[in-house]
């Protein structure tokens, strides 16, 4: 039997810029380390994403220290709206809290200030401010599907963690003339030596040493018709998926998943299938 090793892991921390792949990451109750507890949101608190604005695509994201660095891409070097520096764990900085809205959840949020706002405006296009997710501020994940009433995550659209495998992607891009990479499904955990949509029969696994339950699987929307490296749309791979990954819900590629504690995960740990559905 082939062995099953992560081959990449990700984390996002401003939900819909680009990801940040990484050699390993803490697995904390909300996602890895820094995954999703920054979100932009307009002047009503509602979240944004690449649904409604897929230029999100063009912002990249790296961590320096203890501070985020975000850059847009399309600006000329010489622009002075090039780079946002903010703390990157700000709950010790002064400012005021709001109410934002993700899907049907309303959380508690750190607002990010004037300086973050000047940097988006012109990005979008229209105002808009980026908040953080404080440790005291807690989102319940889906309770459909949780394994427990006290699971929560950040501004992830549902749950902690998102599972893929290097085998589903290969034959999904066997169907299409233009092969697609990963960052087109944004997972947290990929993982290569299981077969082909395998990872649908995981009830729960251990990775490295720390055991997650394997949810639900994620159904797909119009995000990842969006090129990653330009935010320009198209029909695939949605349409494909369509025509043999329809289920109840949706057109479904990767797992959501949720870690039973904490700990770390690396390249090249195996992961092990404890139960199956």
């Amino acid at each position: 039997m082939t062995e099953v090793t992560v081959s990449a892991l990700f984390v996002y921390p401003i939900k819909s810029a680009r990801g940040i792949e990484v050699s390993s990451a803490l697995a904390l109750a909300r996602g890895f380390e820094h995954d999703r507890r920054f979100m932009l949101v307009d002047d009503g608190g509602a979240f944004i994403s690449q649904r409604n604005e897929p230029r999100l695509a063009l912002l990249e994201t790296r961590i320096d220290g203890d501070v985020l660095v975000v850059t847009d891409t399309t600006a000329p070097a010489a622009s002075a709206h090039r780079a946002l520096r903010v703390p990157l764990v700000p709950s010790a900085i002064s400012a005021p809290r709001r109410r934002v809205r993700i899907w049907n959840d309303d959380c508690e949020a750190v607002d990010m200030g004037p300086d973050a706002r000047a940097f988006f405006r012109p990005f979008l296009g229209h105002p808009c401010s980026l908040v953080y997710m404080p440790d005291d501020s807690r989102r319940i994940v889906d309770q459909e599907y949780a394994t427990s009433a006290d699971e929560i995550v950040g501004f992830a659209d549902g749950y902690p963690f998102l599972v893929a495998g290097e085998a589903s992607l290969a034959e999904l891009n066997a169907r299409l003339t233009l092969p697609l990479p990963m960052n087109r499904f944004r997972p947290n955990i990929v993982v290569r030596g299981s077969g082909a949509f395998e990872e649908d029969d995981w009830r729960t696994v251990t990775i490295g040493a720390t055991p997650f339950s394997v949810v639900k699987p994620c159904a797909r929307c119009v995000m990842v018709t969006i090129d990653q490296a330009t935010a320009e749309g198209a029909k695939e791979p949605l349409a494909t998926l369509a025509k043999y990954r329809a289920r109840k819900g949706g057109v479904m590629f990767g797992q959501n998943a949720v870690a039973h504690r904490e700990g770390r995960l690396a390249l090249g740990d195996r992961l092990r299938v404890t139960s199956t559905r």
